[in-house]
């Protein structure tokens, strides 16, 4: 599909990075990858968590409806060669230079260009860092860095970052919608990640057969699907458990959250059964968004210390945003 809309203009974006940008980029598209993303939003989730908890249900929303729309395409990558070589870069850099330049699956769409689009979105809609039209700004930005990023690379066509943009924002919307119509707007997010990674690991076979455990080994997928449904089952017992959770429980619980998101990430790396891959990603998740809400006062965070209950989260909807797009009603 790309390759025969836009091999030239992708090899004229090459060249005509100079090679000082070329350097910026290659650290630069790894703020679109969910190497990144995953890590500082699970940082991000035990200081505030009742703002990123949707977010991490939209980024593993996101990565089952890319990885499964990627499934269904045989786009093929550009063949051109990046507009920079490893030599500049430490070697302990190696790694994240051959995953910035060296990809090899499908083309369509640009992952990193389409989470890009989602988390700034729901950064400008979520927080009050300066006014809602900077926010916009600065997320419009940070997309087209990182849309351009993955096009001067070499590994992505024009109409890759164009797609990972207007997937992005369709996701988007999908999550605004559906998480101001629920009661519960987390365990909405964290529900809608699980259908759209289970309709991800369907589509990995033929659509017309269900998917079998050998058909999906060594897909990333199983650990989405795990993810959210870990998460949401957790997220519906700490509304319902944690305020009863007296001090000494807490330290006790805390402890043992703890050792079973390190045993089971631990046990992830090893793991060739998709099933139990699932499991081990299910406990992982359910461990970690647990327990901000279960710590010890003096370690937890001010919102937890609150309870579960509603989000305090604010929404700043300027006039103009159409309704449609917020999900509200006026």
């Amino acid at each position: 599909m790309s390759a025969g809309l836009h091999p030239v203009t992708s090899e004229a974006v090459v060249e005509a990075t100079p090679w000082l940008v070329a350097l910026l980029l290659v650290p630069l598209t790894h703020l679109g990858s969910v190497l990144i993303i995953v890590p500082a939003l699970g940082l991000a989730y035990f200081r505030r968590p009742r703002l990123v908890a949707p977010w991490l249900g939209a980024v593993a929303g996101y990565y089952s409806v890319m990885a499964g729309i990627k499934s269904l395409n045989s786009a093929t990558r550009p063949e051109v060669a990046p507009p920079i070589s490893p030599e500049p870069y430490p070697e302990a850099f190696s790694f994240w230079y051959e995953h910035a330049t060296s990809i090899s699956s499908t083309s369509f769409p640009s992952g990193n260009v389409m989470v890009a689009t989602v988390l700034a979105g729901l950064i400008a809609l979520d927080t009050e860092i300066g006014t809602f039209k900077q926010r916009l700004v600065g997320g419009a930005s940070f997309v087209a860095v990182i849309a351009y990023s993955r096009v001067g690379l070499g590994v992505h066509y024009p109409i890759d970052a164009v797609g990972g943009i207007l997937l992005g924002v369709g996701f988007l919307s999908v999550v605004v919608f559906v998480r101001n119509r629920a009661r519960d707007e987390v365990a909405a997010v964290f529900a809608l990640a699980a259908v759209c990674a289970a309709w991800s690991l369907w589509v990995t076979t033929p659509i017309t057969e269900p998917p079998a455990l050998e058909s999906i080994a060594g897909s990333n997928r199983t650990i989405a699907f795990g993810g959210a449904v870990g998460a949401l089952v957790s997220w519906r017992l700490t509304n319902q458990y944690a305020d009863r959770v007296d001090p000494e429980t807490s330290s006790i619980l805390s402890v043992i959250l703890v050792g079973a998101a390190v045993a089971a990430y631990v046990g992830i790396s090893g793991v060739s059964s998709p099933l139990l891959l699932m499991l081990r990603s299910a406990l992982f998740a359910g461990a970690m968004i647990a327990l901000p809400w279960v710590l010890p006062n003096r370690f937890r965070p001010v919102e937890a210390q609150l309870g579960v209950g509603q989000s305090d989260r604010t929404i700043s909807i300027p006039p103009r945003i159409p309704v449609a797009l917020c999900g509200v009603h006026q």
